[in-house]
């Protein structure tokens, strides 16, 4: 990871470099020029905070994000990274349509880690891969703020994997290609064990 300030202007390239968050903050990295994705991709350690990122984290060589830590980190820039996302701790956030970058790269959730859609997002023709259940009081995806819809493929490791939806909001799941069949949950009392795709 290195950043430079020419005329003024700040700029930062993420190139496997961890950035670890130290407190909560609310505008962790925000205002920059540009915040480049090199192919090493950026690797964020929430470290027990909540952060939100609302710089757009932009190409710049193929990387993509993955988030380390338990806390919550809040993606809310319009991304155009092209590399993959993984969820290996904690909770991330997408609150903007583009929060997980292109369509290029697939996202990935893995055991006890979550994902949530916030704000009427749309995540469209990208797949999600999710290896079990959260161990968090809410699914490994959810839904908490506004109608949110996932549509692409999602492949669900196990048959716990739990999906949720917090009162007064949607969560909806269109999926258009073969994906792995596994049973899986709503909150209770539903349950539901059918394929994702029929």
């Amino acid at each position: 990871m290195e950043a430079s300030a020419p005329n003024g202007d700040s700029v930062i390239n993420f190139n496997g470099g961890l950035l670890v968050a130290k407190n909560a903050e609310l505008l962790f990295l925000e205002g920059l020029k540009e915040a480049n994705v090199l192919a090493g991709g950026v690797l964020i350690d929430t470290a027990g905070n909540g952060i939100t990122i609302n710089q757009d984290l932009l190409d710049g060589g193929g990387g993509g994000l993955t988030k380390y830590g338990d806390g919550r980190l809040i993606l809310g820039g319009a991304n155009t990274f092209t590399g993959g996302v993984e969820v290996k701790e904690g909770i991330l956030r997408a609150a903007d349509i583009s929060a997980l970058g292109t369509t290029d790269g697939s996202t990935t959730v893995n055991d006890g880690a979550s994902l949530e859609l916030s704000g009427n997002v749309t995540i469209t023709n990208e797949s999600l891969v999710i290896y079990g259940k959260t161990s968090y009081n809410f699914g490994a995806l959810s839904s908490v703020s506004g109608d949110n819809t996932w549509n692409g493929d999602v492949l669900v490791g196990k048959n716990d994997t739990r999906f949720s939806a917090v009162a007064g909001t949607i969560l909806r799941l269109w999926t258009t290609g073969s994906a792995l069949h596994r049973c899986y949950r709503w909150r209770r009392p539903r349950r539901h064990c059918r394929p994702i795709l029929r």
